[in-house]
């Protein structure tokens, strides 16, 4: 089975379902156990299931949500001039939703895929969809894993990191290029995730030792670049504890 096939196949994967997936789910497995760019795309995919599944989870359902579907419509006669009025209303929306992203889009820097891949593996490692590739408190011990496997060792890590102990780490593959994630014990009570790649492989890289900070759902990050490579640091914390890191 070539990496396409496992693709198609592994699109419908779900993590716990391998009983009753078949032969040809565990043929995709050992390709994509096999091919390092087909098991990150896979990673990715696990993540993002598992961060659409805690947002549903999250949403309250009304206990009256029958009565609502099975009530009958109402036999009174719509008001005139009912139908501009919709469709004046309809016009406005679209217009303020248009508005609203281009503002937003203004105000938010877009994460590049190493960024936006990189936090949807962390949201997998943290909700127990997915595991670290190593775990161990020594930095030192990881990075020598990472090194073995050609992925991005941090040059040079953030002072408050620099004798912080580690959870573990993770390598991933973007775009056909290696990124590698370490997770550091920032407090008692907060991660921090250290992600690192290659500067000269991104075609616009964070700016130098001057870290841009974009906030993504729960996760504050902070950006930047030094000495041929480019970080994010990472973290489920307001932004201001993010900075006191740096």
């Amino acid at each position: 089975m070539n990496s396409k096939e496992a693709r198609r196949i592994l699109h419908a994967y779900r993590p716990g379902q391998e009983e009753s997936c078949g032969a040809d789910f565990d043929e995709a497995l050992l390709t994509a156990s096999e091919d390092p760019e087909l098991a990150g795309w896979l990673d990715r995919e696990i993540a993002s299931d598992a961060e659409i599944r805690t947002k549903l989870e999250g949403v309250p359902v009304p206990a009256d949500l029958r009565q609502r579907i099975v009530a009958p419509a109402s036999l009174s006669p719509p008001p005139r001039g009912w139908r501009r009025h919709v469709l004046a209303t309809a016009a406005a929306a679209v217009l303020l939703a248009a508005i609203g992203a281009a503002v937003l889009q203004t105000r938010r820097p877009a994460l590049a895929p190493w960024q936006a891949d990189s936090l949807a593996t962390l949201s997998a490692v943290l909700s127990g969809a997915a595991p670290l590739d190593v775990q161990s408190p020594d930095s030192a011990e990881l990075r020598r894993w990472l090194k073995e496997k050609d992925a991005p060792d941090p040059a040079a890590l953030p002072a408050s990191l620099d004798t912080a102990s580690t959870v573990g780490c993770k390598r991933i593959t973007v775009e056909g290029r290696p990124v590698s994630i370490i997770c550091f014990h920032a407090s008692a009570t907060q991660l921090a995730h250290l992600v690192t790649v290659d500067e000269r492989a991104l075609p616009n890289p964070p700016p130098e030792r001057k870290p841009r900070y974009v906030k993504k759902g729960e996760w504050s990050t902070a950006s930047w670049s030094a000495g041929g490579q480019s970080f994010m640091l990472a973290m489920k914390a307001p932004e201001p504890e993010l900075r006191a890191l740096l």
